[in-house]
């Protein structure tokens, strides 16, 4: 369990297709970017800036699996490592090419130790081993924020008989 001396630090944690996957470990580099859409035309009168408001964030974030992954067992690291790889892979071919993704096939990102809940889209995941540390399993994650997981899928609204009840409700 790790700890900042007082507290239980708090984990991340992935679920897809009604499994999850919890990293035992925290990474060790975390990183979420929030961009602005605004663009800037400069003039000769001076700068003009149209702003259209948030962008799409995105996470990366890297560490390792562990060696023995809070286990007495020295295999549970790599087994731990092609958990999240396998889970990472079952998202990328969830359904085919040009589909709507639904609800249900959507991968959910729990970032308990920051309060930040998102459906996500991974662009990329590494293995990344190195020679100063051959018993590791490291990875690095680059994800696309869809949205919060607290908004409802786009493709439900619209198909949703709950968004009828809430209609009915404001007459």
């Amino acid at each position: 369990m790790q700890s900042d001396g007082k507290n239980k630090l708090k984990r991340i944690e992935f679920v897809f297709n009604g499994k999850s996957y919890k990293f035992i470990l925290n990474p060790e580099e975390y990183q979420q970017t929030e961009p602005n859409r605004a663009s800037v035309t400069q003039t000769k009168a001076g700068a003009w800036i149209d702003e259209f408001g948030a962008g799409v964030p995105t996470i990366q974030f890297k560490g390792t699996t562990g060696f023995k992954n809070g286990t007495s067992d020295p295999t549970k690291g790599f087994r731990k490592f092609k958990e999240l790889r396998d889970t990472i892979r079952r998202v990328y071919n969830r359904v085919p090419p040009g589909s709507v993704v639904p609800s249900s096939k959507e991968l959910l990102f729990y970032n308990y130790t920051d309060g930040e809940y998102w459906v996500v889209t991974p662009t990329t995941f590494e293995l990344m081993r190195s020679i100063a540390r051959p018993t590791l399993y490291s990875y690095n994650v680059h994800l696309i924020c869809q949205r919060r997981i607290s908004n409802p899928n786009a493709s439900d609204v619209s198909s949703n008989k709950s968004i009828t009840k809430a209609r009915r409700l404001d007459k």
